[in-house]
């Protein structure tokens, strides 16, 4: 019932580990220890919205629609649609969501260093476009999506850290390393949570 793409998808956690690090960056438990628990401990509602290779526009406008219907008012949105600019279905779709009362907390994306290099839904006008620093170093990262927009705007708003230890969907205590925009949005969205609670 968390699918928001019209065909059939599996609905386990089948792109390399990717949703399972992201929802324990964002709200984990400390069974392991506070150092790696999540953010936050706000509860999560999920909709599938990819394969690990196959993006669907309208998979995403369902997630977001599903998301505001669930009353859900920060929105973590882990994906870059490439070439995608601020006045797509995408990114009208994450300022809908805005204008509805939610925040949407989204990937700069994994295009960088180059200038104008950041997808949808983040380059939209309302979403918080997340870049990701190193969780060592906290240097910029080269891969990290930059603006400007085509209209001009700076992004990222906001960095995150990445290269961080996440959980793994290999068992129940396992730990990856977990890298890229996607590490660092789903930080950045548990501090956001925190905020508006």
């Amino acid at each position: 019932g968390n699918d928001c793409n019209t065909g059939t998808l599996d609905t386990d956690d089948d792109c390399a580990n990717h949703g399972t690090a992201s929802m324990s960056e964002l709200t984990a438990n400390n069974n392991l220890g506070d150092i790696d628990r999540g953010v936050s401990g706000i509860p999560v509602d999920s909709w599938k919205i990819f394969t690990c290779n196959t993006l669907s526009t309208l998979a995403v406008i369902r997630g977001f629609q599903q998301a505001i219907l669930a009353e859900d008012r920060v929105i973590v949105a882990q994906l870059q649609a490439s070439p995608c600019d601020e006045n797509s279905a995408l990114a009208s779709a994450a300022d809908g969501a805005f204008g509805a009362g939610a925040v949407v907390v989204a990937a700069n994306g994994n295009y960088g260093p180059g200038a104008g290099t950041v997808p949808c839904p983040a380059n939209a006008r309302k979403a918080l476009g997340v870049g990701a620093a190193d969780s060592y170093s906290l240097a910029l990262q080269d891969y990290s999506g930059r603006g400007p927009t085509p209209d001009g705007r700076t992004k990222p708003d906001v960095l995150g850290p990445t290269n961080v230890w996440a959980a793994s969907n290999t068992g129940p205590t396992d730990m990856q390393q977990f890298g890229g925009t996607s590490a660092a949005t789903p930080n950045v969205a548990g501090a956001v949570g925190l905020m508006r609670n």
